[in-house]
């Protein structure tokens, strides 16, 4: 079969940048005269494109004559009952605090579900709003096919992304592993989530990095996001001989519980320090704490939203996110 065939607008950008060999991306930026690319790679995707019959998706170009003031806060769900319910919790809080600065700023907010990316065809809206996407969500795909600028966490190597939070987990990590090192902890280890989401996988990176400047052996185990096999990973964890444990996973008084129902002292005997979005819970029973801010994101990010209306070639754009490591005893040097 010839590839060289004419296709017009019958397959997807997403299609068309397979058979030129680019993101989606770099072919969108590159028929729309946008973007950061050399003169001979968005030539090269112009004649492919001309030779191909292929033309961008006239609804979709429709859609983006004018600035709608609406943005898309994507919702998804989970098949698992518990990592159901912890997703909807957390999913409430960011759109509350979104819907919040929307409104200051004359924006309105429509709901947009992960698995159902037509919706971004009828949703008429200026950015898709999309925190902790997972790396096979093909709704990135489609906001990029349409022309919709994407606002993501942690994706610093994804060039679909046009804002992206730096959450600064990478300066978290570090900072937890630095204390459990100059406290006494000679075999810390990660407690993370499961394989997937950017912020963790984030986590895991810098982890093992800092091993292997340290000249230390990573001990990385991970738990699914209902929290549901807690204790089974936990044993796990402790079965690696560590010393120290930093959990990316959150849930400090869960497992200072557990350590405790198992004889284990801490600190005497395993430093801990856990990641929390508010560290009340954690110091009210001495655990530390790394403090990162999801509910920052919307007031943070607004004035690049709103710069990245006025010119797309703005992007990518980078906002951090506040954060602060809380020591309570539980990461103490012991006596």
């Amino acid at each position: 079969m010839n590839p060289r065939r004419n296709i017009s607008t019958s397959i997807t950008l997403k299609e068309f940048a397979s058979v030129a060999g680019v993101s989606t991306a770099a072919a969108s930026n590159a028929l729309s005269g946008k973007g950061r690319l050399s003169d001979e790679t968005r030539q090269r995707i112009v004649e492919l494109a001309k030779q191909l019959g292929y033309k961008p998706n006239p609804t979709a170009a429709s859609l983006r004559t004018g600035l709608t003031k609406n943005i898309g806060f994507v919702i998804y769900s989970d098949p698992d009952p518990a990592s159901e319910q912890r997703w909807a919790g957390y999913s409430a809080h960011l759109l509350y605090t979104l819907v919040a600065e929307a409104t200051r700023h004359g924006y309105s907010v429509s709901i947009i579900a992960a698995d159902r990316p037509e919706q971004l065809i009828s949703s008429r809206i200026d950015l898709l709003y999309y925190l902790d996407p997972f790396d096979d969500e093909v709704l990135i795909d489609e906001a990029v096919r349409l022309g919709i600028p994407v606002l993501s966490n942690d994706r610093f190597d994804d060039p679909r992304i046009s804002i992206n939070i730096d959450t600064q987990f990478e300066a978290m990590t570090r900072a937890a592993f630095d204390l459990l090192l100059r406290n006494g902890s000679t075999q810390p280890a990660l407690f993370t989530e499961l394989q997937g989401i950017a912020s963790d996988e984030v986590a895991e990176h810098i982890y093992r990095s800092w091993c292997s400047e340290k000249g230390l052996t990573p001990r990385v185990v991970r738990g699914n996001y209902g929290r549901t096999d807690l204790n089974e990973r936990l044993a796990d964890l402790l079965s690696t001989g560590c010393d120290g444990i930093y959990s990316f996973y959150e849930e400090g008084p869960q497992i200072l519980e557990y350590l405790t129902s198992q004889g284990i002292r801490v600190p005497q005997d395993v430093l801990l320090i856990a990641a929390a979005t508010d560290p009340r819970e954690n110091s009210s029973i001495g655990v530390s704490s790394t403090v990162f801010h999801p509910e920052h994101t919307a007031s943070a990010a607004f004035n690049s939203i709103i710069e990245l209306s006025k010119n797309p070639d703005l992007a990518p754009l980078t906002v951090q996110l506040p954060w602060e490591l809380v020591e309570q005893n539980s990461s103490a040097r012991a006596n």
